[in-house]
């Protein structure tokens, strides 16, 4: 919402399939769009949940061309499967040069990556006290 406040003309929400539907409920003017299935992705089953952790990579990946840049980290939560695919989104998007804004839950899935390195004019990093526990960097 900050970023259609603040004069972004077209914004996306890349989430969990199980949150489209209230996010578009609360905001129609955002680009909301499923990259995973929470229930998949943090399924026992390891075949399943390797499979969705490919499919949220692929998807986001897909919308790299389109962006200008990538926020990552408010609401991402904790769960492992979902930070190791994101460690992997945030190394294609240094690949792909989309500049980063990595914030609160974003910090964990940030520190599993050397790619990240906070450049100087592509990331930014909004930390509180309350982001910091359990990130080593």
């Amino acid at each position: 919402m900050s970023s259609l406040r603040t004069g972004g003309e077209l914004v996306y929400l890349l989430t969990a399939q199980e949150a489209t539907g209230p996010i578009k409920a609360y905001s129609p003017e955002l680009m909301v769009s499923d990259v995973y299935n929470y229930a998949r992705i943090s399924s026992h089953d390891e075949t399943a949940a390797a499979e969705e952790i490919s499919r949220m990579v692929a998807r986001v990946k897909s919308f790299l061309p389109k962006l200008h840049s990538l926020t990552i980290g408010p609401g991402l939560g904790r769960h492992a499967n979902v930070l190791d695919a994101v460690a992997a989104v945030i190394t294609a998007a240094r690949e792909h040069g989309v500049p980063l804004v990595i914030d609160a839950d974003g910090y964990v899935p940030s520190s599993r990556c050397a790619t990240v390195a906070f450049h100087r004019h592509s990331s930014l990093a909004c930390a509180t006290a309350a982001s910091l526990p359990g990130c080593f960097w």
